[in-house]
């Protein structure tokens, strides 16, 4: 569970649940894997210093994802035809080719509704998806559901549980993190 700030419905949005940076750009082979997973913060993951000639390759599934934007990226690099020329391309699809992300299951809420799901710096980037079914193009994602969701408890001043901070649907479905497969238990 990655939850960036207070677990309230309403509380804004902040911080990234997840940060991969390559040294030197060197990440040739680099894999995130992200299963069964909650998150709550302004994006879900910032990558890099990658490029189409060293990719992070993202795999998430069975996740909840609730964030102002999925991909998030400073310095994504097009390093061009391999002899000293540079290709023109969109930040977005520099983005796509140095972040391969396959998705299975996995349930999004990205707030405010119609916006970009990927950003480069902080700022939005017009080309990115918009929806789930434009961000599910070229096999980004498969089995998605996008909608509202919200914390399964009222939030407390002083939530400190993992089922404090557990995700569920309007009909009550549990989505995301298991709480009781998070955290540390007795015996363990």
């Amino acid at each position: 569970m990655f939850v960036a700030g207070q677990p309230a419905d309403d509380a804004p949005l902040v911080g990234r649940a997840i940060v991969v940076r390559s040294v030197f750009g060197g990440g040739a082979g680099v894999r995130l894997k992200v299963q069964n997973c909650s998150s709550r913060a302004k994006v879900f993951l910032e990558a890099d210093q990658f490029s189409s000639l060293s990719p992070l390759a993202v795999e998430v599934a069975d996740s909840a994802i609730w964030a102002g934007a999925v991909l998030e990226s400073e310095n994504t690099k097009d390093p061009g035809g391999g002899n000293g020329a540079t290709v023109a391309k969109s930040a977005w699809d520099q983005m796509v080719q140095a972040v391969t992300w396959r998705g299975r299951s996995n349930r999004f809420q990205i707030i405010p509704e119609g916006t970009p799901w990927a950003c480069f710096g902080s700022e939005p980037l017009a080309q990115a998806p918009k929806t789930l079914e434009a961000w599910s193009i070229g096999g980004r994602e498969s089995s998605g559901q996008a909608g509202a969701f919200r914390f399964a408890r009222p939030s407390s001043p002083r939530s400190s549980q993992p089922g404090d901070y557990a995700f569920t649907t309007d009909d009550l479905k549990a989505i995301g993190a298991d709480p009781g497969q998070v955290g540390p238990r007795p015996g363990r």
